[in-house]
């Protein structure tokens, strides 16, 4: 290629410097070589070109091979990662979804702890209790209970409604209860002025109804059905009888109402005996008089 392009410069410089050819012929010749060689050169040039852009192009096609090689693993890296990302993930959640679950049985476990413990909080303890008594004393009596023993007002028990005698010279008995029995309608009356509120003073003509009621009210022995209840032949009466009566409350005697009711009998009469007497002592001193002058 370069000797073409050296012959090419001489023919050039000969041409400029007057050299004359031999012949038209030849120069023509000459013309046609010069000519057929440029268009070789070109030919070349344009064949090299081509080449060039050949290997440019596979050199660029293997760099994009390369890159897209690299690309792909990059790629398949990328995917790995995201695999390895999303497991991971996917652990997590499981992992969380067991704590959730685990919480959520520890939360369900607290709650029947906490129900249970507001259960056994709700429930009243049984505790030993003591009754009434007698409304008045007049020593110990038998009433049937077990013997009380190592049994103390205060103290834990089992089960409801258990009793004791514990030999008070009121005849007291211990109850096992989830609650006073003296604080009870029907329980242990209390006469002080300041448990009290509404205070009316019942006027004669009101105990004399109370007593009058009394009199009326029909007694009655009886033996008790239930077992548990104090054995052999009592006397009182029936509240079936007198359902109305203030020495009812519900289903038990009111002992307070019962003895007022008795109070009351004996006030009334003891008016009745002072009235009559009143009446006597008048008669006794008319009688006097009568006889004085009878005997005038």
């Amino acid at each position: 290629m370069r000797h073409l392009l050296l012959l090419l410069a001489l023919l050039t410089l000969s041409a400029l410097v007057g050299c004359p050819p031999t012949d038209d012929d030849d120069s023509a010749a000459d013309d046609d070589d010069v000519a057929d060689d440029d268009d070789a050169v070109d030919d070349d040039d344009v064949v090299d070109d081509d080449d060039a852009v050949d290997d440019d192009d596979s050199a660029a096609a293997d760099d994009d091979d390369d890159s897209s090689s690299g690309d792909d693993d990059d790629d398949s890296g990328d995917d790995d990662d995201t695999d390895d990302d999303d497991s991971a993930d996917d652990d997590d959640s499981a992992a969380a979804d067991d704590d959730d679950s685990s919480s959520v049985g520890d939360d369900d476990d607290s709650a029947d702890d906490d129900d249970s413990a507001d259960d056994d909080d709700s429930a009243p303890s049984t505790l030993w209790w003591e009754t009434c008594g007698d409304p008045v004393c007049n020593g110990w009596t038998a009433s049937g209970n077990p013997l009380c023993d190592t049994e103390t007002p205060g103290d834990p028990c089992s089960p409801d409604g258990l009793e004791c005698d514990p030999q008070d010279f009121c005849n007291v008995q211990y109850l096992c209860s989830t609650t006073d029995p003296r604080t009870e309608p029907g329980g242990c009356p209390i006469s002080l002025r300041s448990a009290k509120k509404a205070i009316h003073y019942l006027p004669e003509p009101q105990v004399d109804a109370l007593a009058a009621d009394l009199l009326k009210m029909p007694l009655a022995s009886w033996e008790y059905a239930i077992p548990g209840q104090p054995e052999g032949t009592h006397i009182g009466f029936i509240i079936d009888d007198q359902p109305q009566s203030p020495a009812v409350r519900g289903e038990r005697v009111d002992l307070y109402g019962y003895t007022t009711m008795a109070v009351a009998t004996l006030q009334a009469q003891q008016r009745q005996i002072e009235t009559q007497q009143a009446q006597i002592d008048l008669l006794k001193a008319e009688l006097a008089e009568v006889r004085k002058a009878i005997a005038r």
